[in-house]
């Protein structure tokens, strides 16, 4: 199901009643879901699709994204993932490289876990979750003007620098602020 601005508003509670609205509940909107949730900040989070995917798009989660997860989200991770420490890439017969991802990652994750997308979405989910956030599936962001500004005030800075200041939760790219 596709909504526009003004259907926006006939959702169960409109995107008034939250600080952030997250469109997209792969790994990335899961994740800041996840962490303003944490921070206390109102959010929802919607997807067009129907569901969770069932196939992966992607098959590994790197160090510093493992770093910067909650702890307990990385252990689950690494429990379900297989950590690679080392990768030999061949041509045929032919070795092309070899990297030793824990000589050259300084970090407590020193390895790429191999975690395919859909599992690494269902413990971002899990842990959504527990922090009392649904995601709601079957909906595309496809207008927001409604919800725009329609103008801002130049700010000038000493130095000279111009800038435009809008209220946080109403950005808007500066290219279509100043085609008038």
């Amino acid at each position: 199901m596709s909504f526009t601005a003004s259907s926006l508003d006939s959702l169960p509670s409109s995107p008034s009643s939250c600080d952030v609205l997250i469109v997209g509940a792969g790994p990335t909107g899961l994740t800041l879901a996840i962490e303003l949730a944490r921070r206390g900040i109102s959010i929802r989070i919607i997807d067009q699709a129907q569901g969770p995917s069932q196939h992966s798009k992607a098959l590994g989660v790197m160090a510093r994204t493992l770093e910067l997860l909650e702890p307990a989200v990385s252990a689950q991770m690494v429990e379900q993932g297989l950590p690679i420490a080392h990768a030999a890439l061949y041509s045929g017969t032919r070795q092309l490289a070899d990297v030793p991802f824990g000589e050259r990652i300084p970090s407590r994750y020193p390895y790429v876990l191999m975690l395919p997308q859909n599992e690494t979405e269902r413990i971002l989910l899990e842990r959504l979750t527990e922090l009392g956030i649904q995601v709601e599936y079957g909906y595309a962001l496809t207008d927001m003007e409604k919800y725009m500004v329609a103008s801002a005030e130049p700010v000038h800075a000493a130095e000279g620098t111009a800038g435009v200041v809008l209220p946080p939760h109403l950005r808007r790219p500066l290219s279509s602020l100043s085609s008038g």
